[in-house]
């Protein structure tokens, strides 16, 4: 870990402006929680038609139907299952970016749930289905996290805030397009296939744009550098400033920044440090 290099690179980052080709970046990071929002909006859409296939009935649910006995019954299983996976996801996998890089895990997630979400959909019992929602709500949390701290440690300080904004503009488009396909979908059937299943597989189609995200994206530079790879941090730098040099002309010289104590790179530290930053 180098935080001398990291320091570098951080100042050489923040100085950069609010170029085109920094905007495609949030605008990348955000198509990949899109997927998300997809998924995860769908639940009150889909529950009624799911309720209606007996999915939720005590003999589906098996094991899970002893929830009742703290008030979660029938389609609450579902929500529950959801959100429990969200909450592991979040705490207990996030650590893996800190391991396998931003991109890596960011793009790793989004595959994870759609491939649990897309084995859901195909689900013939309420307890198989809470299963598989549980396992995408895994990659579920650990995107949330991942995503943020990935959107921070791209973006320069001064226009993180505009960034943020844009971001969640992007993702919370796709709920009333989520909304409108459940709408005309979910009551009908294809081919045997319910319409709920249909809605499920069609944000599972996404799979090969989050394999696009992994190779257009670049690693975070911020983590590369803490982590000792300092050329490749230096090679994303610097075609930042490449892409912000073509358009207007000079950059301002970094502004230096004196390294603290060496602490562990952790997803928490460092994106905490681009975080305060900002202010």
């Amino acid at each position: 870990m180098s935080t001398a290099a990291a320091a570098r690179i951080a100042a050489r980052l923040d100085r950069l402006p609010a170029t085109g080709a920094m905007w495609r970046l949030v605008a990348l990071i955000s198509i990949g929680g899109i997927f998300e929002f997809y998924m995860v909006f769908q639940t009150g859409y889909l529950m009624p038609a799911m309720r209606a296939s007996g999915l939720f009935s005590a003999s589906s649910l098996g094991p899970l139907a002893a929830l009742r006995s703290i008030s979660i019954a029938g389609g609450a299983s579902y929500v529950f299952s959801l959100f429990i996976g969200l909450w592991v996801g979040s705490l207990c996998l996030s650590p893996l970016a800190d391991w396998l890089g931003r991109r890596s895990v960011f793009t790793g997630a989004i595959l994870w749930y759609l491939l649990c979400s897309a084995i859901m959909a195909l689900q013939h019992t309420g307890l198989w289905l809470n299963i598989w929602r549980f396992a995408a709500g895994l990659g579920f949390g650990l995107q949330l996290v991942v995503m943020d701290a990935y959107l921070a440690e791209l973006v320069p300080a001064k226009f993180r805030g505009r960034a943020f904004a844009l971001n969640q503009t992007i993702t919370f488009s796709i709920v009333p397009v989520v909304a409108f396909l459940s709408l005309i979908l979910v009551h009908r059937h294809f081919g045997g296939l319910e319409g709920w299943r249909v809605v499920v597989l069609i944000g599972a189609l996404g799979a090969p744009v989050a394999l696009w995200l992994g190779r257009v994206l670049p690693e975070s530079p911020r983590w590369l550098a803490l982590k000792g790879r300092e050329s490749q941090a230096e090679a994303v730098i610097t075609q930042l400033e490449s892409a912000a040099l073509k358009v207007v002309g000079t950059l301002a010289a970094p502004v230096p920044v004196v390294p603290k104590k060496p602490r562990p790179a952790g997803l928490l530290s460092c994106s905490r440090h681009a975080m305060l930053s900002a202010r």
